[in-house]
């Protein structure tokens, strides 16, 4: 299993990380459009969709929906605002009350509650990736997600004792969590300083996205797990091997990036290209 997880990191990683890079934004979109179906195909199975036709039209319906916010880019702010909104209403829930989002018995509820993880997140990719920086700030995006998710596990592992939220993931540990953070500081006060050279008071501002943006992608990973739980299943899918689905791979994302692109946008002084 971990074999396969390696090689399967190994090819994803620089096939993403070239992409980013070398390709233009609607172009890196598309790119991204194909995990986007692939996800939404895994969600509609999660939701107890069965008919191919059926989860064919779901996965079509919310690659159409992106598209039309790539035609129309005034609406990518906007969408970005909704997926914020949604997931501080979603994390509340998590948390305050570790229950399920939707009824056991519905289908409808966890199909439009898919759109709504998926859909803003890939518009906040395509807008970040558009900026003065773009590239570069998805690619920082990720890794500060990365970092965050690879720490938590490593400290949680050789720490861990006050469970997170046993009822949704017994895994996750309040210490790891903060070791992940930690970690995330680091990192962001790194690329804060010689990167961006930040005044002081931007660079507070900028830190304190990064760890928001952490935190956002903890909830997208206690959300998912909340799903597979209610659906009876370990992985979303076997797309990736050793990996499990999509969605287990982009669920930290997906809640993370709709806040870190606005985020952004609320910050001047991130907007502005890099001169150094």
């Amino acid at each position: 299993m971990l074999k396969y997880r390696v090689l399967t990191a190994a090819l994803l990683v620089p096939l993403l990380v070239v992409s980013i890079f070398l390709l233009p934004s609607r172009y890196f979109a598309l790119f991204l459009g194909g995990f986007v179906v692939l996800a939404a195909w895994e969600w509609s199975g999660l939701a107890n969709v069965i008919s191919p036709f059926a989860k064919f039209a779901y996965a079509g319906t919310a690659f159409l929906l992106g598209v039309v916010a790539f035609e129309l880019p005034v609406l990518i702010v906007p969408i970005g605002v909704i997926g914020v909104l949604w997931w501080i209403g979603a994390s509340f829930r998590l948390f305050h009350k570790q229950q399920l989002l939707v009824p056991l018995g519905s289908k409808v509820k966890p199909l439009v509650s898919g759109l709504f993880v998926l859909v803003p997140a890939w518009c906040a990719l395509y807008g970040l990736h558009q900026g003065p920086q773009g590239p570069t700030m998805v690619l920082i995006f990720m890794l500060i997600i990365w970092i965050a998710d690879i720490i938590a596990f490593f400290v949680g592992q050789a720490w861990g004792k006050q469970k997170l939220a046993p009822l949704i993931s017994p895994g996750k540990s309040v210490e790891g969590l903060l070791g992940g953070l930690a970690g995330v500081i680091v990192f962001a006060s790194v690329v804060g300083i010689w990167y961006l050279h930040l005044s002081a008071w931007t660079l507070l501002l900028w830190l304190v996205l990064a760890l928001i943006s952490a935190l956002f992608s903890v909830c997208g990973d206690l959300f998912e797990s909340q799903i597979k739980r209610r659906a009876g299943v370990k992985d979303s899918g076997k797309t990736l091997p050793g990996h499990g689905g999509v969605l287990d791979r982009i669920d930290s994302m997906s809640a993370a990036s709709p806040v870190f692109f606005i985020g952004v946008q609320t910050i001047p002084a991130l907007l502005m290209p890099n001169t150094t």
